[in-house]
């Protein structure tokens, strides 16, 4: 079979001869079976072709030190992607088959199988491939294989077939078979993973299930729901808009117990969306956040920087808690917030943050190191 026999589904070919079969004489019948036979035949050899191809090319990878967006990583994917839907069911099992398990090399009592750990790693490095495949090729054939991975395993595996399904073309039967799985994963890289499913996902669903993990009293779900959602708005367009659309969310976590444990989180998504400060509200939440007597030194001073970094103005509406900040008793949280006042131009900011060494400079004005 061809590369383009490959890339053809035998189902949209089998549905248009359907009612032809059903309304034609006999004879016309007859030949219609004989077509339909011919079809599947082609999509078998179709199938058995991209499988061997797949097979072989997994065969011969080998694990690289190099990152999964870079050229060298997407080199081992990209033959593969272009196999097409045939090339599926060959690689949903890649994604599924379990490391192997090497005989015992003989070695000193307490020494580390070396063997088995290489083919492990080996095995690992091929199913995340053959994922990355997968979610390259997007095919809706490749939906309730990878479910059904989702579902019964707690492995690797489950990751891969989350991160598989992150471009599926079927985001409502999707995400309608996920959504009810985030509670039941208690293992982090799985709920992770999940998140970062749905958060690539489009549609209602998507947005009702992200809206419900920020708004969980489990920090480590809202934690893992800002990342993922950061991930997404870092490299889409659609991703930036999903999180413009979570902002009565985002302000209830930053008013919320779990605001502080959530600051990293937060931080990094308002720096993949700084839209998302040009809303008033959710500039005041995030600035009364670094004024909270729980918040950490190291949260209120990461608040501030990254608001002078994004060249954020100061909302009037938090002027006392501003005051506050700058005058703060913690140098480190005085001297950002001045830094921040100062960026934008406030010269009783600049002045005082000037002073220590402007008065430095007058008690030693001839040392290099002062100035």
């Amino acid at each position: 079979a061809t590369l383009s026999d490959m890339r053809t589904s035998v189902l949209p070919a089998l549905l248009a001869l359907m009612p032809q079969a059903f309304s034609a004489p006999r004879a016309s019948q007859e030949g219609l079976g004989q077509r339909l036979e011919t079809v599947r035949a082609e999509a078998e050899a179709a199938v058995a072709a991209a499988t061997q191809a797949v097979e072989g090319h997994i065969a011969r990878l080998e694990p690289l030190e190099a990152a999964e967006s870079s050229p060298e990583y997407l080199a081992q994917v990209q033959p593969l992607v272009a196999l097409g839907s045939a090339a599926v069911p060959a690689l949903v099992a890649a994604v599924a088959a379990p490391a192997p398990q090497p005989e015992r090399s003989a070695r000193e009592p307490g020494e580390r199988d070396l063997t088995k750990d290489s083919g492990r790693r080996t095995a690992a490095w091929r199913a995340r491939v053959a994922a990355f495949a997968l979610r390259g090729i997007a095919s809706p054939t490749a939906t309730v294989p990878l479910l059904e991975l989702v579902r019964t395993n707690r492995s690797s595996a489950r990751v891969n077939a989350l991160l598989a399904l992150q471009t599926t073309p079927e985001d409502l039967r999707v995400t309608r078979a996920l959504a009810p799985l985030l509670e039941s994963f208690d293992n982090p890289p799985d709920r992770a993973s999940l998140l970062g499913t749905l958060a690539h996902l489009d549609g209602p669903e998507a947005r009702e299930a992200l809206r419900a993990a920020l708004m969980t009293e489990d920090a480590r779900v809202a934690e893992a729901t800002l990342d993922a959602l950061a991930d997404v708005a870092s490299s889409s367009a659609s991703g930036k808009q999903r999180v413009l659309g979570l902002e009565v969310e985002l302000q209830a976590l930053m008013a919320s117990e779990r605001g502080a444990s959530a600051a990293r989180g937060l931080l990094r998504l308002f720096r993949a969306v700084p839209e998302a400060l040009e809303e008033d509200d959710t500039l005041e939440a995030l600035v009364v956040l670094a004024h909270e007597p729980t918040s950490r030194r190291t949260i209120s001073e990461d608040v501030l920087d990254t608001l002078r970094e994004l060249d954020i103005k100061p909302p009037r509406r938090v002027r006392s808690e501003l005051k506050d900040l700058q005058e703060s008793r913690l140098d480190d949280v005085r001297v950002a917030a001045l830094a921040w006042a100062a960026s934008q131009k406030d010269g009783s900011a600049r002045r005082k943050l000037l002073e220590p060494f402007d008065a430095a400079v007058e008690r030693r004005p001839s040392s290099d190191s002062v100035w």
